[in-house]
C-alpha cells in the first residue's frame, strides 16, 4: 500500500484514528511536531528524545538503546519515525520499542536506494551529510545514520523479525509529497520502475 499526498505525520494521525488508539508514544519526536496532529485525537501524547528541545516538550529524555524508563505495554500505539536507522543495535531498539507498546509499533525508515540517492552518489561521491565523516557527525547524538538500508533489504529483514516475533506486520510505501517527488513518482509508474527506485520511505506497523 503506497501513502501518496500526505506527510508522515497525517499518515499517522489517520491510523490512530482508524484504530480508535487514544494513547500514544512518539520516540524522537525532537520537537514533538507529531502532537500538532493528533492532541486533539488521543487521551495521552508523550514524546521521548535523547535530548530535551528548546521549547522544554520532551516528556521523556531517555536513551532507547539504554531502556525506556516505562512499564511493559504503557501505551496503546508507540511511533519512531525516522529514528531506528540512528541506532547502534538495531533490532535492540526496536524490541525496547515492542515492550512499551500493548497494540501497535509503528517504525519508519529511509529507502537508500531510491534512485536520486543513487545519482547523487554517482556524481558527488556522497549519498547526505547524514552519511558523512565530518566535525558535526562524529558526536554522539548527531543527527547522523548508523545504517546504509534499502527497502528491498528492509523488507526482507522486517519480514523476517515479525514472523521470529509472532506479530502480524502491515507494510506502507511512502512517497514524498514534493512536487519534485511526485512527477518522479508518476514518471516511474508510468514506466513501470520497481519501487525501490522511487519510495522514499518505507512504514512498517507492527501489531501484537
Amino acid at each position: 500500500m503506497d501513502i501518496i499526498g500526505i506527510n508522515k505525520f497525517q499518515f499517522v494521525k489517520n491510523y490512530l484514528l482508524k484504530n480508535n488508539f487514544k494513547t500514544i508514544l512518539d520516540v524522537g519526536c525532537r520537537d514533538c511536531e507529531l502532537k500538532n496532529y493528533v492532541i486533539l485525537d488521543v487521551d495521552d501524547y508523550k514524546g521521548c528524545d535523547l535530548f530535551q528541545n528548546k521549547k522544554n516538550s520532551v516528556d521523556y529524555v531517555a536513551d532507547l538503546e539504554k531502556g525506556l524508563p516505562l512499564a511493559d505495554e504503557s501505551f496503546d500505539c508507540v511511533v519512531a519515525l525516522d529514528l531506528v536507522e540512528h541506532l547502534n543495535g538495531f533490532q535492540e531498539g526496536i524490541e525496547e520499542l515492542l515492550r512499551v507498546t500493548k497494540k501497535d509499533l509503528i517504525i519508519m525508515l529511509p529507502n537508500i536506494s531510491h534512485l536520486f540517492f543513487r545519482l547523487k552518489f554517482l556524481f558527488t561521491g556522497s549519498i547526505s551529510d547524514k552519511y558523512s565523516l565530518n566535525n558535526q557527525s562524529c558526536f554522539k547524538g548527531s543527527d547522523r545514520h548508523r545504517w546504509l538500508i534499502g527497502s528491498l533489504e528492509t523488507d526482507k529483514y522486517m519480514n523476517e523479525f515479525s514472523q521470529a516475533k509472532n506479530l502480524k506486520m502491515e507494510k506502507y510505501n511512502f512517497i514524498s509529497n514534493s512536487g519534485k517527488m511526485m512527477f518522479f513518482y508518476r514518471l516511474a509508474t508510468l514506466f513501470n520502475l520497481p519501487k525501490s527506485l522511487y519510495v522514499w520511505s518505507v512504514v512498517y506497523v507492527f501489531r501484537k
